[in-house]
């Protein structure tokens, strides 16, 4: 179970879905527009092995939790709706 780092403001659906795509349009590659709830991000060539550990970092800080390695599945930060089941919900 992740572990809370600081208190942050409740992070509704639509609240993480927009900081998503401004986190993936930061790139310039990618417009907000492709990143959809259900859109998945490694299949979608949005995620490799060279940018996963940026976006754990960005999803830990943007939630304030600690996402522990020796528990990780890539399932749970697939698309925005499994971030949001499975590390707000």
């Amino acid at each position: 179970m992740p572990q809370a780092l600081t208190a942050k403001p409740a992070n509704t659906l639509t609240t993480l879905h927009a900081k998503v795509q401004a986190y993936f349009a930061q790139s310039g590659d990618t417009s907000p527009d492709m990143i959809q709830l259900n859109t998945d991000l490694v299949s979608e060539g949005l995620l490799d092995s060279l940018s996963l550990a940026r976006f754990i970092m960005f999803i830990e800080e943007t939630l304030g939790i600690e996402i522990g390695f020796e528990n990780f599945d890539i399932a749970h930060i697939s698309s925005v709706s499994a971030i949001h089941d499975h590390y707000v919900l």
